[in-house]
């Protein structure tokens, strides 16, 4: 069954944030999924690649918790 669901990894040179940016816009990117590394007090802390994508993506931004505190997402 067709979902018309067409994911991507793009691998681009540049600052994080920007680059995401650079791209979602290139590909016109209906979504941006990024992880949160999980660390310190909160379950669900956002690092500054994913707290800058939130504020300023043109598109939508899933941020992704890290799993079983591995600190990784």
């Amino acid at each position: 069954r067709r979902t018309g669901i067409h994911p991507a990894q793009v691998l681009a040179p540049g600052r994080p944030a920007a680059a995401i940016r650079a791209v979602a816009a290139d590909r016109r990117a209906d979504l941006v999924v990024v992880g949160a590394h999980g660390r310190g007090r909160a379950r669900l802390r956002l690092g500054s690649t994913a707290t800058e994508l939130a504020h300023s993506c043109p598109v939508p931004v899933l941020v992704v918790p890290a799993t079983a505190g591995d600190g990784t997402a």
